[in-house]
């Protein structure tokens, strides 16, 4: 069982590991005076072996991770043609109740940055490099103002702006502690906009000189939870379309929907608490006893079985209360 920041609480059945040794012929069946230069008769040494020593059988056919990918009927896709992962998603809403609970909420501020007209393919082919730049620039400038400087950011694929202009686009969207707690906003949104002008003139070049960024830019104050703030726009638009295949056409999607400051993802997976056997099930009794209570919803996961049976295989739900005693 483990539970993160966000109060997402995840029981599973732990995996059966196995030593090594165990899946391996013995030695004597690598022994020269056994060898052959025939691949059948090696096999059958070893499986000869194998049945001696009452381990497992050899499989008849090569491993999935030997095989070319180039010859395979599923090619593979390209990084980020899925959209946004659970595990991603999750990641996320940790660190925006990190953010929050560390930095106030009412000094958190959403971001949002549009690329400009004529800008779309472009940026779009460099996205990801657009990102880090931009979260460290802006990082940089947070810290000189005495703030943390720690960002969250997804990134959004516009349908609406494709559908009225015929061009996929992506725009961005950053969480961070915009103000002291008892001060003023440390930039103006006329900072934000020349920054991101700074921003892609630098990665994308000259073809961003000319470019206008009129109201490229929107800088809001955070008046709800922010991991639902980030919320809905990592329940749309992140699968954009074009880009699948391995050597079809350019992906109109960057490798990654998200990123987080070093020090905040640190915080993060530092932050996820873990416990097994008899611990585990304590916790999980104590959720089930009353879920209606300490739980805002719960889920079991199952897989068919034989005969028709499904089985469970694992449990997650979220808690009203994400720093209860019993999950710190």
């Amino acid at each position: 069982m483990k539970c993160h920041p966000c109060g997402r609480v995840v029981a599973y059945h732990g995996r059966q590991r196995r030593e090594l040794s165990s899946l391996l012929p013995s030695a004597a069946a690598y022994l020269p005076s056994r060898d052959s230069s025939d691949p059948g008769e090696r096999r059958a040494i070893a499986q000869e072996e194998l049945k001696v020593s009452g381990q497992m059988a050899l499989p008849t056919s090569p491993p999935l991770g030997l095989s070319s990918v180039a010859n395979s009927p599923n090619p593979r896709k390209h990084r980020g043609s899925g959209g946004i992962t659970s595990h991603a998603r999750l990641r996320v809403r940790d660190a925006a109740y990190i953010l929050q609970e560390r930095e106030g909420r009412g000094v958190m501020a959403l971001l949002t940055l549009t690329v400009p007209p004529g800008l779309e393919e472009s940026s779009a082919a460099r996205w990801s490099r657009i990102c880090k730049h931009m979260l460290k620039q802006l990082s940089r400038d947070l810290k000189g103002a005495g703030l943390s400087g720690q960002i969250v950011y997804v990134s959004e694929y516009q349908e609406s702006r494709e559908e009225k202009y015929g061009k996929p686009v992506l725009h961005l969207h950053m969480l961070f502690a915009a103000r002291p707690p008892r001060g003023h906003w440390a930039h103006t949104p006329q900072h934000y906009r020349g920054r991101w002008a700074d921003c892609l003139q630098t990665v994308l070049g000259n073809v961003a000189s000319e470019a206008r960024f009129d109201s490229s830019e929107n800088i809001e104050a955070v008046r709800k939870d922010c991991s639902s703030y980030l919320g809905k726009y990592m329940s749309k638009g992140t699968a954009a379309p074009g880009g699948g295949e391995s050597g079809s056409a350019p992906a109109v999607h960057p490798s990654s929907w998200h990123g987080l400051s070093r020090d905040l993802l640190r915080a993060v997976v530092r932050g996820i608490r873990r416990w097994a056997g008899r611990e585990a099930s304590q916790r999980l009794s104590f959720l089930l006893g009353d879920p209606t209570v300490h739980l805002r919803f719960n889920r079991w996961v199952s897989i068919q079985g034989d005969s028709d049976r499904r089985v469970f295989i694992a449990w997650y739900g979220d808690l009203v209360d994400p720093a209860h005693p019993v999950f710190a």
